[in-house]
């Protein structure tokens, strides 16, 4: 926690420790694959962050708890919640996860540039030096 508060300090974010840790974050997972079907992938997860890291909002792990930001970004609660639930982005989720340990992903974050994996966020330079180069 200590660790995490001096990187919220360095870099001046607006952090909370969550009350409720660790959560459930498989739906949250499909759900941003889901939003990837809506070109919103991003602004979902950046919402979902914000929730948890800076709201101390834990019920962003059920659907209900997403709905706000669902309905915030312009999707049916009801739609987004049968997409994620559905065999498509059920599979994707399993693919991506296969994907990250056939890749030697053992934590996160875990950014890839090209074939090169980088991990921990005091890595950032090191990305931004190998996106440089490639």
């Amino acid at each position: 926690k200590v660790d995490l508060a001096r990187w919220a300090k360095k870099y001046n974010l607006n952090f909370k420790f969550p009350s409720e840790f660790p959560i459930k974050t498989s739906r949250a997972l499909r759900g941003a694959l889901a939003m990837r079907e809506f070109k919103l992938e991003i602004p979902f997860i950046e919402a979902i962050f914000c929730e948890y890291w800076e709201n101390n909002n834990s019920k962003i792990q059920n659907y209900e708890g997403m709905a706000p930001i669902v309905k915030s970004l312009g999707v049916n609660p009801e739609e987004f919640e049968q997409l994620c639930e559905s065999d498509k982005i059920r599979q994707s989720l399993i693919d991506s996860t296969n994907d990250g340990i056939k890749r030697g992903v053992f934590g996160v974050p875990s950014i890839f540039v090209g074939s090169e994996m980088f991990w921990g966020k005091d890595r950032m330079e090191f990305v931004e030096d190998e996106l440089i180069r490639s």
